[in-house]
């Protein structure tokens, strides 16, 4: 076998001629009789095959011409006893041609082999010359299977030759040895186990698979072969192994049985000891939840050859074994072991389980006393168990609605239970008609409360009920709400006056089946320039909250009452008000929101009082107090009554306010008053006197005409 390193000299193709002379143009590629695809083929590359032991494998070197000169192939060749050249040169290869090369690989021992294929091409007058490389690996796969045994779980295993021998240790009579029978696969290639056959009648096989059975590389086949004497005598048999390609493994087997007699006494704390029969029962005293009790077993030779204990079990970890002797336990005549079975106490009931001592077996049993809580649901006259876990599920509750649900708890133990926590967590989750705390329950009791869902958003709801430490999920889905009937506005006409204050009513069309809530929302759109914040309800801002009782249609707002006043203000304007609804967290407002609108119609200036001002002999202030829904006032008059005996030159006066009123009106101090004014007028006499003036009318005037006069007395 050559190895890669031994060839590395080879890696560059060699031109035989001067440089000058021109070089072939030849492209490579390779397939196989299994892989007919073309794999390009780089110069000083490497074909990889493998193939079985025996088992030929064919490979085509392709060599392709793709200049224009002729060029033959004038030698190929391939190192290694593997592998064998099947086609001859010479060849030659005009531009375009190709020619393909076999190589056969056929190994005879598993194995890697690494070796080199060479072409030597030659221009047609033998001037010059080019000899190219590939590397060839392949490797040979084969099954290498070999047998071996081993005593116990753990054991070091002995290789099985054939004519060997397999000897058991001495066994009780009645009782079992057992070997464990390995074949491996130390090859490169899936080996077969074409039959296993066992002769001698106290020998039984354990676990062979299906034959043949094949055995992968690296893995292997496992089965048992047993021993069980009935006699003291030696007992002989015979395994045979057909491993396939010819390779068959005979060995001996050989055992002989030992006579002992075994006795059993067991001991329970508080109890005088007593015999205990293979198959018989060992009855434990009852015992508290997390206390343990403790049972004795002596094992007695009361035969004439020494016992043997192989293996000491329990089926149930309830029951555990302490101070067992080493195993495995050989027992003299005469001589004694002991062990003892501690039972821990669990849930509440009965345990069982079985104490196995090689082939003999007793049945143990004990009764934890402890309470064991139970839960279930009842919906209706149906009762559902509960898992220790949950969930508990409540039925889909329409948002506004409520379903209850009565939850049981029960003391399914056989001991008395006490709770001394119980809650419920979780929005939309509430309980009713808990007991007292602590509360008690004897065995067989039950305590039933309630659960009430009324959730206040749509989808899945979850909540939690805590039992002491225990705690259960609440599930739940809030549905949503059907449509709320129409919504009517009540107690409104379509247009009111400045400084009115109506009240207004919310009312449905038909009753609803759960309770509203509601808000009523204020606006206003002025016909002038700015806002008139003394638009609002009266009991301040412009949002008020309402609610409609389940059944019924009307809105009752704050203090119970059915009606809730606004003020309309003084100012020209549209009055919006908009309802939403809702059904706890849910808007279930219909769309479009039900809106009324009021006008605040605009009308003429409105005088609301006139006083006198600061006075002199010459001179009258008057203060004029009133509104203009406008938003406007154009000009005043004034008209002017003489005292008794005085003689007045002018009666009357109009005064042009409109500039004045502007800069108000459009004042951020004006805001505030919505249209309201005050004004400030001074009546200049002129050669006369004041008090001739016994009284003066005023009037004020917008758009929409003028006020009714009113008067006041100078004197």
């Amino acid at each position: 076998m050559r190895t890669l390193s031994t060839i590395a000299v080879l890696l560059l193709a060699t031109l035989s001629s001067g440089l000058s002379q021109p070089l072939p143009n030849f492209s490579f590629s390779y397939r196989t009789e299994t892989i007919p695809a073309s794999t390009p083929l780089p110069v000083n590359g490497q074909v990889t095959l493998s193939t079985l032991v025996g088992t030929p494998l064919t490979f085509f070197l392709v060599t392709e011409n793709r200049g224009t000169d002729s060029w033959t192939i004038s030698r190929a060749s391939v190192t290694g006893q593997a592998f064998t050249l099947l086609t001859s040169p010479p060849q030659t290869l005009s531009g375009g041609a190709s020619a393909t090369y076999a190589v056969r690989f056929a190994p005879t021992a598993q194995g890697n082999w690494t070796e080199v294929l060479t072409l030597t091409v030659a221009n047609a007058s033998g001037t010059s010359s080019v000899t190219y490389n590939f590397f060839v690996r392949g490797t040979a796969l084969g099954a290498e299977l070999i047998a071996s045994y081993f005593l116990t779980a753990g054991g070091n295993q002995v290789l099985l030759e054939n004519g060997g021998r397999i000897t058991y240790p001495e066994t009780q009579t009645g009782q079992t040895s057992a070997v464990t029978v390995v074949v491996s696969n130390r090859g490169t290639a899936s080996g077969t186990v074409r039959a296993v056959a066992l002769q001698g009648e106290r020998f039984r096989m354990t676990g062979l698979p299906l034959l043949p059975a094949t055995i992968a590389p690296d893995r292997d086949l496992r089965f048992g072969i047993s021993f069980e004497p009935l006699t003291g005598e030696l007992a002989t048999g015979q395994l045979s192994l057909d491993l396939g390609d010819g390779k068959r493994i005979d060995v001996q087997l050989a055992g002989r049985g030992v006579t002992a007699a075994l006795t059993f006494t067991a001991q329970v704390e508080g109890r005088e000891g007593f015999r205990l029969l293979p198959g018989g029962t060992l009855q434990l005293p009852d015992t508290a939840s997390g206390s343990t009790v403790t049972a004795a077993l002596v094992i007695k030779n009361d035969g004439t050859a020494a016992g043997r204990i192989a293996t000491i079990s329990t089926t149930n970890s309830a029951f555990r074994l302490v101070n067992l002797p080493v195993l495995p336990a050989t027992i003299a005549p005469g001589a004694t072991v002991s062990l003892q079975v501690v039972f821990t106490a669990r849930e509440s009931g009965k345990s069982i389980g079985r104490l196995v001592i090689d082939q003999t077996f007793f049945e143990l049993e004990a009764i934890s006393l402890a309470p064991r809580l139970t839960y279930a649901v009842r919906i209706g006259e149906t009762i559902s168990p509960v898992s220790d876990a949950g969930p508990v599920i409540f039925p889909n509750v329409t948002v506004g609605g409520s379903n209850e649900i009565g939850f049981v708890v029960t003391n399914g133990g056989n001991a008395p239970a006490q709770v001394f926590g119980l809650s419920v967590t979780g929005r939309g989750f509430v309980s009713r008609g808990l007991p007292s705390l602590p509360l008690s329950l004897p065995p067989g009791a039950s305590q039933e409360f309630a659960l009430r869902f009324a959730p206040e958003s749509v989808g899945p709801v979850t909540g939690s009920l805590q039992i002491d430490e225990r705690t259960l999920p609440l599930l739940g889905v809030g549905m949503t709400p059907g449509p709320v009937p129409g919504l009517l506005f009540t107690g409104l006409a379509g247009t009111v006056n400045s400084l009115e204050q109506p009240a207004v009513g919310v009312a449905l069309e038909k009753p609803y089946g759960v309770d509203l809530t509601g808000r009523l929302t204020l606006s206003f759109s002025p016909d002038s320039f700015g806002d008139d914040p003394n638009i609002q309800f009266a009991t301040g801002g412009r949002t008020v909250e309402f609610r409609v009782p389940a059944g019924t249609t009307e809105a009752v707002f704050n203090d119970g009452v059915r009606t809730i006043p606004f003020q309309a203000g003084t100012v020209a304007g549209t009055i919006s008000l908009v309802a939403a609804l809702q059904v706890s967290t849910v808007n279930v407002t219909p769309s479009p929101a039900p809106a009324k609108a009021i006008l605040v119609a605009s009308a003429p200036p409105v005088l609301r009082n006139v006083a006198v001002g600061t006075r002199s002999a010459n001179s009258i202030e008057l203060l004029v107090t009133g509104l203009s829904s406008l938003r406007s006032i154009t000009q005043f008059g004034l008209q002017f009554t003489a005292a008794p005996g005085a003689r007045l030159d002018t009666t009357a006066l109009t005064v042009n306010v409109e500039s004045a009123f502007g800069a108000w009106y459009q004042s951020t101090a004006s805001r505030t008053f919505g249209s309201q004014f005050t004004a400030s007028v001074t009546i200049n006499v002129q050669g006369g006197d004041a008090n001739a003036l016994q009284s003066v009318a005023v009037t004020a005037s917008n758009a929409r005409g003028s006020s009714s006069p009113m008067s006041v007395s100078i004197r």
